[in-house]
């Protein structure tokens, strides 16, 4: 005959799935989160990209205008610009001499807070 089974044999294996989707499911959580981490970054170094390439495109334009106010009036200025164009940027521009070369250096900063860049550009005019 065939040998009974013991109703203990079958309580062994009771309750394997609850530890496993337990586990699982905490798995999947920290996944979840970690994907969320790495989008805050993303979107943090987008923005800080962005104003990178317009504090640099506003330095450069800030230096043209300086350099066209200063073959136009022969004279070393130094100033602050709001360029219209760049919301949210600001340059100051500063002109030393040294006999016959200019030095002009511009500084802008675009954004506020954590997204904030700055560029500096330096030109020589002789």
């Amino acid at each position: 005959m065939y040998p009974s089974r013991s109703p203990c044999h079958y309580h062994k294996n009771a309750g394997l799935a609850l530890p496993a989707a337990i586990f699982i499911i905490t798995i999947l959580a920290l996944l979840t989160a970690a994907m969320g981490r790495l989008r805050e970054s993303e979107a943090i170094s987008y923005g800080q990209a962005i104003n990178s390439t317009r504090a640099f495109y506003a330095a450069e334009s800030a230096a043209e205008i300086s350099i066209y106010k200063l073959l136009t009036s022969n004279s070393c200025i130094d100033e602050s610009l709001t360029l219209l164009a760049f919301s949210q940027c600001t340059t100051n521009s500063r002109c030393a001499s040294n006999t016959s070369i200019f030095t002009i250096t511009v500084t802008a900063i675009c954004g506020a807070g954590i997204d904030q860049a700055s560029r500096i550009i330096e030109v020589r005019v002789k």
